[in-house]
C-alpha cells in the first residue's frame, strides 16, 4: 500500500505541472515546445501571466492561452498538428475554441493511467534525475 501512495504522489506531481498538462491537451507538440510557451509569457493562470514551467497547478485553476494573435496561432497551429493520441486525461476540461483548460483534479481523482505493462519506476525516476 506504500508503494500505490508513493505513485500516487509521483503521478499528482507530474499532472499537476503547467508544462505538462499544457502537453497532455495537445496545446503543445512536446514538453519543450510547452516551456517555451510558458518561458514567452504565451500562457496564463487565472488571468495572470505565469513563467515557470514547473508551475504546480491548484484544482479548479483556469489556465488560457493570452489573447494577443502571435500567442494563439502558436497554439492552434500545435491543436491542429495534434493526433489526440493519447486522450487528454479526465481531470481537463478542454476547450479548444477558446483555448483555455479548467484544472479539475481532486485528492478523489484517479490520475492513474491504465497501462497494459507494468511501470518501472525506479527507471522512471532515474531517467528524471539524469535529465
Amino acid at each position: 500500500s506504500n508503494l500505490t501512495d508513493y505513485r500516487h504522489v509521483i503521478f499528482e506531481f507530474f499532472e499537476s505541472r503547467l508544462d505538462n498538462v499544457l502537453h497532455k491537451a495537445n496545446f503543445s507538440l512536446s514538453i519543450q515546445e510547452a516551456s517555451q510557451l510558458i518561458l514567452h509569457g504565451h500562457v496564463l493562470i487565472n488571468g495572470k501571466p505565469v513563467k515557470t514551467k514547473s508551475y504546480k497547478l491548484k484544482t479548479n485553476d483556469l489556465i488560457e492561452i493570452a489573447p494577443n494573435v502571435k500567442s494563439r496561432i502558436l497554439v492552434k497551429k500545435s491543436v491542429d498538428r495534434s493526433n489526440f493520441w493519447t486522450l487528454p486525461p479526465k481531470h481537463l476540461l478542454i476547450n479548444y475554441k477558446t483555448l483555455q483548460i479548467l484544472f479539475v483534479y481532486s485528492n478523489s481523482s484517479n490520475l492513474m493511467p491504465v497501462l497494459n505493462h507494468s511501470l518501472n519506476l525506479n527507471s522512471v525516476i532515474a531517467h528524471i534525475k539524469k535529465g
